[in-house]
């Protein structure tokens, strides 16, 4: 018997998972949800570029929660500001409804234990009235921290320091708005400028859960997260990113840096090095390998290494990749994330009613993944 699944958004991580669910051999997709009043009312199939599926999108929770989903995807935004609190009662809703949800919205709850207890809380409490269970995963913050990493540390003697760094353009998933949030286009601000909102962003729980999981995972008690410092870089070239035109000269990279300290030095660092233009800051970190985009692992210690995960995802069409590249970096990263949650539905309902990151699945199981050739 099928596992019916709703999905919860259809923005650019959300359409890709609806390839991946509606390909999956176990799952059945029952459900659409969407706050955006356009999409109300139209297959789903025509949201993601796909033919028609038979399954309309609605903006009735009722009506959604009514269907009796055995797993709700859910995938609306949560890191913006003001989002989290309304994107955490929701989840709270479907769980007291004895519904099982898979999200990415709430990256904090990745690592539950060192979620903040404002969301944390009310969603352990859901699950203990509803029977129901909430897992989470993400990209990075996510499956780089975890499962991408620890077996790596596994295989330590000791660790030193543990650093993770992302490059990737976001020009090709984020957009213009996010872009322009970062004073991407503009002049070469005083990086000053932007601390103080980076820092806060992390007040908020977003960078702190993974940072406090790998010190764990190191034997390490983290003392103090930290903005290490944040540096901009001028574009070489004219890049259009949407309806912003980055000029030569313009900021046309960034990269920024999370740290986490024990007993007074750094142990674990979360780097995001962001080109919007590729020839941009070409002394800074990039891949190894000539691709546009990896995340790389390194650790120091008796053992020192350093791992670039290259990624390159395709599609078909842009309709599809809501106007973006169809194949990239990019892209892959949203694959990434994307399948990792849409695999773990049938997982995660094995489990006892709970609360559960990427770290606490067993990924041995028949994952029913290849589709001939």
């Amino acid at each position: 018997m099928s596992i019916k699944v709703v999905q919860w958004g259809t923005g650019w991580l959300g359409t890709q998972a609806v390839h991946t669910l509606l390909a999956h051999p176990d799952l059945e997709l029952v459900g659409v949800y969407t706050p955006t009043a356009e999409k109300v009312g139209k297959d789903v199939g025509d949201i993601v570029g796909l033919p028609k599926v038979g399954v309309k999108a609605t903006d009735a929770v009722d009506e959604i929660l009514a269907l009796g989903a055995d797993c709700h995807l859910f995938m609306l935004l949560g890191a913006e500001p003001g989002t989290a609190k309304p994107v955490t009662e929701r989840l709270v809703k479907i769980l007291r409804a004895g519904q099982n949800v898979c999200q990415t919205s709430l990256i904090p709850m990745c690592y539950p234990e060192y979620a903040p207890e404002e969301l944390r809380g009310p969603i352990e409490a859901a699950c203990a009235e509803g029977n129901s269970r909430l897992f989470t995963t993400g990209i990075f913050p996510g499956i780089i921290n975890d499962l991408m990493t620890t077996p790596f540390l596994a295989c330590s003697e000791r660790v030193d320091l543990v650093r993770i760094t992302e490059m990737l353009n976001y020009g090709e998933y984020y957009g213009a708005d996010f872009a322009r949030g970062m004073g991407v286009g503009g002049p070469i601000p005083d990086p000053k400028s932007m601390e103080g909102a980076l820092a806060g962003h992390d007040a908020a729980g977003h960078m702190s859960p993974p940072i406090r999981f790998l010190g764990s995972r190191i034997g390490a008690e983290i003392d103090e997260i930290r903005l290490a410092g944040v540096e901009f870089a001028p574009a070489v070239n004219r890049v259009e990113v949407e309806d912003l035109v980055i000029e030569p000269g313009s900021v046309g990279a960034y990269k920024l840096c999370y740290e986490g300290l024990s007993k007074g030095r750094p142990v674990v660092e979360t780097w995001f090095v962001t080109r919007f233009d590729y020839d941009s800051a070409s002394d800074w970190p990039a891949p190894r390998s000539g691709s546009k985009g990896c995340y790389r692992i390194e650790i120091e210690g008796s053992l020192s290494l350093k791992v670039d995960i290259d990624l390159m995802g395709r599609r078909d069409s842009p309709s599809q990749t809501r106007g973006f590249p169809t194949s990239g970096a990019a892209l892959g990263a949203n694959l990434l994330g994307a399948s990792a949650a849409v695999n773990a539905i049938p997982l995660v309902l094995k489990l006892d009613p709970g609360v559960y990151g990427m770290s606490d699945l067993h990924h041995n199981g028949d994952l029913r993944l290849f589709s001939g050739l």
